[in-house]
């Protein structure tokens, strides 16, 4: 009987939900005469839903990289460009320390050879000639063109380097040598009477050897000194009046007469462009002007030969 009775009994498809907050467990029985198929059924949408989800992430994932390697891209073209960019200030960086050692090189050189043909090697040339002629012209040139290279060094910012350090006390030697070297104007004027053979300006019918230059200026105008040295004489003279003399080593000096008033004293060291005396008419003089001499060991020398064009 009872064999009978289970096999009259029906077959049912459960549904159990184990909730995760509560101990009630609930149980849905489905009768149904197709279990196996709604089990398949419900597991193939559990697994469309799956692939869906799965799909949706790897496309959102996708959809990303996508963007990220748009943003690698432009960074990437910017950094080409940027490189290209650094590549021509590099090479340009090249060009221009290939020219600034050019420009040094020619410095040296021209250091090496104004310090070793005229501030050592013929020092002693100067002190022994008696005339200026074309080589003090020469230096004053020189340095000139010396000058010219230092600005040439400035423009390619160089001025600062170790190279151009090094040559600072050859340098102060230069700038010593040039300022002991008469080549600034006293005053500004007109040259009134040259250096050289002369109509006597006293005695007009008589002939004389004018030692320096008359410059003309008005009265009271600034005197200034030609070059860096030291006052050996400013006392009054019968024909010169009002005078001084500026010792400046290497045999050179200056003299300035008809001063209206002395400003300096003897003993007393002054540089180059210092203002000296006052344009007067003191001694044997015609009207206001300077008398302005250059000695090359105690003997006069055209100041043309000297003075800055």
């Amino acid at each position: 009987m009872e064999t009978g009775k289970s096999r009259n009994r029906k077959r049912y498809f459960s549904v159990v939900l184990i909730p995760h907050f509560n101990s009630d467990v609930k149980t849905y029985k489905l009768s149904s005469p197709f279990p196996k198929l709604a089990a398949i059924v419900t597991a193939f949408l559990v697994l469309q839903v799956a692939f869906i989800c799965v799909f949706v992430r790897i496309y959102d994932e996708n959809s990303r990289l996508k963007n990220n390697i748009t943003v690698l891209t432009a960074a990437n073209n910017e950094q080409r460009n940027m490189l290209e960019e650094k590549k021509e200030q590099i090479e340009n960086l090249i060009e221009n320390d290939e020219r600034i050692n050019t420009a040094m090189k020619d410095f040296l050189s021209k250091y090496q050879q104004i310090s070793d043909k005229y501030i050592e090697d013929r020092m002693n040339f100067i002190k022994t000639s008696r005339s200026s002629g074309y080589f003090n012209r020469s230096i004053i040139n020189d340095l000139d063109e010396l000058k010219k290279l230092i600005d040439n060094l400035e423009d390619l910012n160089a001025s600062n380097s170790e190279k151009l350090k090094e040559l600072a006390e050859t340098e102060q030697k230069l700038m010593e040598y040039l300022d002991s070297m008469p080549t600034m104007w006293p005053v500004n004027g007109e040259i009134s009477s040259g250096y050289g053979s002369r109509d006597d300006p006293i005695k007009p019918w008589k002939e004389a050897f004018h030692k320096g230059i008359d410059i003309a200026a008005d009265h009271g105008t600034d005197i200034r000194a030609s070059a860096t040295g030291k006052v050996t004489m400013a006392s009054y003279i019968d024909v010169y009046g009002n005078a001084l003399i500026i010792d400046h080593g290497n045999g050179l000096s200056t003299f300035y007469g008809h001063a209206s008033k002395l400003l300096v004293k003897e003993g007393q060291a002054v540089k180059k462009g210092e203002v000296i005396a006052r344009v007067g008419s003191t001694g044997r003089s015609t009207g206001p002007h300077l008398h302005f001499e250059i000695r090359l060991n105690g003997n006069p020398v055209d100041p043309l030969e000297y003075l800055d064009d």
